[in-house]
This record gives structure tokens, sequence and C-alpha cells, in this order.
């Protein structure tokens, strides 16, 4: 899941015990990672035997992402044989010395950035949306990729993954369409073109998002995006693929289909991508990912560019990088060695109650409550950018950040579908309005429900953790795992 969530946003773990406390998680110390003190005006009292076993059972569910919280918040296409993948480093020599953590190389108004080719237009877009400040996976990635470079690249979840690959792509397919000749005179797009470039996606949710993500910033350079899943028709999809489709997101499976179908072409794509690499794997998606990678860009006489995006990097993800990308620039934003890595933006705590289902019933709005209230997440605004200071401005009057400013948005994490409608209708929020999302909600309902969510219509979305696989939410204040996750790419995901 990706979410863009508050500065000072929490995520909490429901654990059924013997006793009630809220526990930040602090630095790996063998001292013990709980701080009691009191939730709702219970009290909170521990023996040090159970202390002890919670701090190993939560070291073994999150292992690496324990942090202190307190401190500074012939037919070539894609390879066919395999390619050992370099390590990361600089791409120029130049660049040794560049630091990618630092807010003024970062800034969207350094000269560096247009410089390397990205439209002006295109920053212009992202400041509209209070993007004034890249983060370092999309600094790091964007010379490789612009220049051609397969890139394998790993961050924490929720660091702007998607414009990390998209920006420097269609930065490069301007030059790319220009050679191949499929803009006329005027300068747009030859009807009945083929697709460029291809972003496999694990889940519909995350296809979507990624297709709205990339069409606001591909419009200022004349290219279309598409997005294709299942659950609609098939037509207004092949019909766009007659009209000309530069940028094509979609699903496994639905991408297939209309390669079986003849509707679709990938033999000219010149850049493909996998978003949330990990994921495809987990859901089932590797051998559909290979067969359509088998056929991208196999008419083109350079190899196809291979981007793989993931928040992890499983042994299913580097056989992929072997076997398809050369020469590969590695980039880990994650500032760590190894293991999977969470947010650091986001505070992680654990509730303990006691046990059975009721006892968690009982006190969830309450501490939705009780957290919300804490919380002061006004987000920082770079008022040197008079495009992004007004967007600001008009975003605060709205009335969903009224709604926001007094309720804020929470999401709750369920296991079955059964427990997400049973918290939604049982009775549990009295004050709070909640929806639950699902997959026996329908398409259409579940649009609308994540629309309304993200408009502040209601305060508490309860997904299951299938369901809301690839949403993308922004100004999330609050995270509740109803039940642990069963492994740490869910909670990291």
């Amino acid at each position: 899941m990706k979410l863009q969530i508050s500065s000072q946003a929490l995520l909490l773990l429901l654990v059924g015990v013997n006793s009630l406390i809220t526990t930040p998680l602090h630095s790996r110390r063998r001292t013990s990672l709980f701080r009691p003190n009191l939730v709702g005006g219970l009290p909170a009292t521990l023996d040090d035997d159970l202390v002890e076993n919670l701090d190993d059972a939560l070291e073994m569910l999150l292992g690496d992402v324990v942090r202190d919280v307190d401190a500074e918040a012939p037919q070539r296409s894609m390879r066919r044989t395999p390619a050992p993948a370099s390590p990361a480093g600089p791409l120029f020599e130049n660049d040794a010395s560049v630091n990618f953590n630092d807010p003024a190389v970062l800034s969207t108004s350094n000269p560096r950035w247009v410089e390397a080719g990205l439209d002006q237009n295109v920053i212009d877009i992202l400041s509209g949306k209070g993007i004034t400040t890249f983060t370092p996976v999309q600094g790091e990635a964007f010379e490789p990729v612009v220049n051609g470079r397969d890139v394998i690249g790993r961050s924490r979840t929720g660091t702007g993954k998607t414009l990390a690959f998209g920006l420097p792509s269609l930065t490069r397919m301007v030059e790319l369409t220009q050679n191949k000749g499929t803009r006329d005179e005027s300068g747009r797009m030859k009807r009945g073109r083929k697709v460029s470039m291809v972003v496999l996606c694990p889940t519909r949710e995350l296809a979507r998002q990624v297709s709205e993500e990339l069409s606001g910033v591909a419009r200022p350079l004349g290219f279309f995006v598409e997005v294709f899943h299942g659950g609609v028709s098939y037509e207004p999809q092949a019909r766009a693929l007659r009209s000309g489709v530069d940028v094509l997101v979609g699903t496994p499976g639905r991408i297939m289909d209309h390669m079986d179908r003849g509707n679709l072409d990938l033999s000219e794509c010149n850049i493909a991508v996998l978003d949330e690499a990990d994921e495809m794997l987990n859901m089932g998606f590797a051998e559909d990912v290979e067969v359509i990678l088998e056929d991208v860009g196999v008419a083109n006489e350079d190899a196809t560019q291979c981007l793989l995006f993931s928040a992890t990097t499983p042994p299913w993800v580097k056989q992929i990088g072997a076997k398809y990308q050369t020469d590969v620039y590695a980039v880990d934003a994650t500032g760590d060695e190894g293991g999977a890595r969470v947010a650091t933006t986001v505070r992680h705590m654990a509730v303990q109650l006691p046990p059975g289902v009721e006892s968690k019933r009982s006190i969830l709005e309450d501490i939705i409550a009780v957290e919300i209230s804490k919380g002061d997440n006004k987000a920082e605004v770079d008022e040197t950018n008079a495009i992004a200071a007004a967007a600001a401005e008009k975003k605060k009057k709205s009335s969903g950040a009224m709604q926001q400013k007094i309720f804020g948005k929470t999401i709750v994490f369920t296991e079955t579908k059964r427990e997400a409608d049973e918290l939604v209708s049982g009775g549990v929020f009295k004050s709070l309005t909640a929806q639950a999302l699902h997959g026996d909600v329908g398409q259409k309902q579940r649009d609308s429900t994540l629309n309304a969510f993200r408009a502040g219509a209601f305060n508490v979305l309860v997904a299951t953790d299938v369901a809301a696989r690839g949403i993308d939410i922004q100004d999330v204040d609050l995270v509740i795992q109803f039940d642990p996750p069963r492994d740490v790419d869910t909670y990291v995901h």
C-alpha cells in the first residue's frame, strides 16, 4: 500500500494480551521496546516476562524496521541471457559527490533538473501538486534512467517510486519518439502508433493510480497514458490502442489478454517497468510477467530499457534483473543495507488489549479519537514557490481539509472481509463515520469509496490487507492493524 502519510502520523498494532498500553517502538537495544502509559483511562501494567516476550515477538515481526522514532523524524529487446548486475555507484564521475539527501540538491528549482532534460512545464505541474522537493530515490534515479540505463530501485514505501521512474522515462521518450518519427509536423503524436512504455502493476488500484500520476506529467509532453485492468470492458481499451497509446499501465492479466487477442503489439516498446515488483511474485504473476517481457521491444535495434522498482528485493526480483537487465544501476534509497524498510515518517506503536476481539472493538474508536487529537499535521510549504503556495492555500480552504482537521483520516486493516464489514456495521463507530473496502465490493463502489475517503467525506476506511494493496492515499493521520500482519513484507507495503 502506498500512503502519503502526514509527518506526525502513527501506525498502531493491536496485540491481544492481558493489559493495555501504548507502546512506542524505539531503537534496537536489549532494554524493553515498551513504554507503558495510559490510553482511554485504563491502567498500564506489565510484568517483566510479558514485556520480554512482546519484545521478541515484535522484533521477529518487524525485523530491522524498529527505529528510534523520536529522533529526527537478433531479437534482443529484453535480454535473453543472464547479465550480472553491477554494484551501485555514481553514473558520472562529476556526480560522485552529489548528496541526494540534500534538500538544496533535490529542490525542483535547482537548475540541474532542467539541465538534465526535465521540462519546466512538468516542474510547474509538480509545483501545483505541492511537490517542490524530490525524494532521494527520485533524485538519484533521474539521470541513469534518462541516459537509458537499466535500473533496480529500492526505497521505503511512500517515497514516490512512480515519479522516480516516470519523470526520467517520459523525459527520455521525448527524444525516442522524435527519432522514431511518431510525431507529425505539428508536433502531435501520430494516430495508430505503438506503445513506447509499458508499466506492469500487481493490482488494478495501483495501476489506476500510477496511470493518473503519470498522466499529469505526460500531458505537457504530448504523451497519452492509458490504464488496462480487469473488471471493465475490453472494447474501450482496444479502441485506445487503435488511436495510439504512448504509455500503457496495467495488470499482467489484462495486458496478456490484449496480446492474445492481437490488440496489443509491444514489439516497438522502448521502456518496460515493473512497479512493486516484489508484489508481482506474491500475487502469482511471475510467469505472466516473464511472458510479457519476452515480447517487449523485439522489433527494436536497441535493447529495451528495463526498470524494476520495489520496497523489497526478494530473489525473484533479482532473477528478473539478471535475465532482462545489463549494466544495471542500483538505487537503494533505504539508507541501510539489506532487509525490508518502512517509511521513516511514521511512528510505530503497539496497543496491548485483553484477549478476544470484543476488547479491540470496544476501544477502537476511543484510540482513534485520542491519537487524532494529538496530531498537528501541518505540511511544510515552500513559500518561495508561488505555484505550490497557491495550491496549498486552495487546499487548506477546501471542505475536505476542514473535515480532516477535525476528525483526521484513519485506515484500519483487517484480515477478513467479514471482520471489515462487522467493524463498519456493528456499532463500533458511534461518533466517527466509516466505510469498508474488500474483495466483495464492486469496482464502481470501490472507486466511489476511495474518492470519498480522499475527499474527507468520511473518517475511517476499514480495509482488508489484500484489497488495500496498491492504494495511494494522501495525508493519512493514523493507520491501525486490527491484527498484526503475518509477515514483514505485508507490514512494509
